[in-house]
């Protein structure tokens, strides 16, 4: 990684802040509903064979297990 340099941290201390506004009023509260985290890594699959039965099994998973073709 590349570390900010002492210029760079002095130019960055000028810029202005920009905030968003969200919407919610400053007298709202905001409750939490849920907090769960996010779900376990299964172990990578590993396609074995040929090209062209490696991109077919691919697809395969794709649609039938993951749901995203």
């Amino acid at each position: 990684p590349s570390y900010p340099s002492l210029p760079g941290i002095m130019k960055a201390r000028k810029k202005p802040l920009h905030t968003l506004a969200l919407g919610i009023k400053e007298k709202e509260k905001i409750k939490l509903v849920a907090l769960r985290s996010p779900p376990e890594r299964q172990a990578p699959v590993m396609i074995s064979g040929e090209p062209d039965e490696q991109v077919k099994e691919l697809l395969k998973i794709l649609k039938e297990r993951e749901k995203l073709l």
